[in-house]
C-alpha cells in the first residue's frame, strides 16, 4: 500500500502530489488524508484507496484494515490502476492542458 500523509496547510491545497498516481500506477491501495482537494477527487473518483483523517491512528487503523482484507488490497489497487489507465495518461493530460 501506499500512504500519502500530506499537512493540511495552503501551500498543500492548492497543490496534487503526485506519489498516490504513482502508487496507483503501480497497482497499489492508497491511504491518503481528508484536507487536500486532489486527494479527495482521485480518491473518490478512482475508489483506489481510503481517505482518512491527517492523524497517526487514522493512518495506523486504515493500514490495519487493508491488511486485514487481502481482497481489499487487490480491489482498491485494480480500482486506482484502471482509473490512472484512463484519466492520467500523458496523452490525457496533453490533450485536457491544450
Amino acid at each position: 500500500m501506499g500512504l500519502s500523509p500530506v499537512p493540511p496547510i495552503y501551500m498543500y491545497k492548492v497543490s496534487s502530489p503526485l506519489k498516490i498516481f504513482e502508487y496507483w500506477g503501480c497497482s497499489l491501495p492508497v491511504i491518503a488524508n481528508r484536507g487536500i482537494p486532489s486527494h479527495i477527487k482521485a480518491i473518490r473518483e478512482s475508489q483506489g484507496g481510503l481517505l482518512v483523517d491527517f492523524t497517526p491512528e487514522s493512518f495506523a487503523n486504515s493500514m490495519l484494515k487493508i491488511l486485514e482484507e487481502p481482497d481489499l488490497i487487490t480491489k482498491l489497487g485494480n480500482s486506482g490502476r484502471i482509473w490512472i489507465e484512463k484519466n492520467r495518461t500523458y496523452e490525457k493530460l496533453a490533450n485536457e492542458f491544450e
